[in-house]
């Protein structure tokens, strides 16, 4: 059996993993009171991404994902999310430039990334208010 997806669903299930996995860890801001479901409404105005904090795929420094409401995202931004610890690795955001689509998404090995520059291990670490100074992210820490 064969399924077929078109662009939008496929984004769809992009946006639905992400935000579940950043809920699962934690880094995802609600729009509601405690124990409200995540904000995952990307429908315009807004349908579009910017990722703040880190330059491009960073897994050393803490980076912040925004939800805007133009192409541009010039206009009117809400926190969406940050990188994140998931089983271990880092969830890295990685579009510096404003985008259509939450599925700029790479994951690190921090031990492997770590050892890679000359140090016995690391981490992935999470890193609070890292944010606009309230919300947390993660990167990688080594020994």
């Amino acid at each position: 059996m064969r399924f077929r997806f078109d662009v939008s669903t496929l984004h769809a299930v992009v946006v639905l993993l992400a935000g579940l996995s950043l809920a699962c860890t934690g880094n995802l801001k609600t729009d509601g009171p405690p124990g409200a479901s995540p904000a995952l409404d990307t429908s315009p105005p807004w349908a579009h991404f910017i990722d703040t904090g880190d330059t491009g795929d960073d897994p050393w420094t803490p980076g912040c994902h925004y939800k805007c409401s133009d192409p541009t995202c010039k206009g009117e931004r809400q926190f969406w999310g940050g990188d994140s610890c998931t089983g271990g690795e880092l969830q890295e955001w990685t579009a510096s430039e404003p985008h259509a689509a939450a599925s700029d998404v790479v994951r690190h090995d921090c031990a492997a990334e770590c050892k890679a520059k000359g140090s016995l291990g690391g981490r992935c670490a999470r890193v609070e208010n890292a944010c606009d100074g309230s919300a947390p992210s993660s990167r990688c820490e080594c020994e």
